[in-house]
């Protein structure tokens, strides 16, 4: 009798499992964008520990260095570009110990747009990221994505 009850046990537990699975998400129709990825915030920085090893074919004595130092990126002033959007003046700070001092080492800027996140470094423009799709008026949404551009309906 016992050996009855623990394949009917199973049986239940199993049929229980997939009933409960068995809902439909509701989906609420909100896009997130992403824009909290690259904040714009004034004051606010990122900071990365670096390390960089450098090769020298030339030097026999000394052909292999390596470098340890800290970057921090604030984000200093926001200004106005050009085409009139804002855009954030990024300093960017270099400290070769963990008690050494700050230093500016380059001067970039970012601008986040609707739909992208533009990065100017070294005097070249970077798009970082893309945002994903955005709702339009009456259910349509547009998606831009590297290979085509595209409009479907909700």
């Amino acid at each position: 009798m016992k050996k009855l009850y623990i394949p009917l046990f199973l049986l239940f537990l199993t049929t229980a499992a997939v009933l409960q699975s068995c809902k439909e998400d509701t989906i609420d129709g909100t896009l997130v964008q992403g824009y909290e990825y690259f904040p714009t915030d004034q004051g606010r920085y990122n900071q990365f520990a670096v390390d960089s090893i450098s090769w020298n074919d030339f030097d026999p004595n000394n052909p292999v260095d390596s470098f340890v130092f800290d970057i921090r990126e604030l984000n200093d002033t926001i200004l106005l570009d050009n085409s009139g959007d804002s855009t954030v003046r990024l300093e960017r700070l270099r400290r070769d110990s963990i008690t050494g001092p700050w230093y500016i080492k380059d001067v970039w800027s970012m601008k986040r747009t609707a739909t992208t996140v533009e990065k100017v470094e070294e005097n070249e423009r970077f798009i970082k990221l893309r945002f994903p799709c955005k709702k339009a008026k009456h259910g349509m949404v547009t998606c831009i994505t590297p290979l085509a551009v595209g409009i479907m309906k909700l």
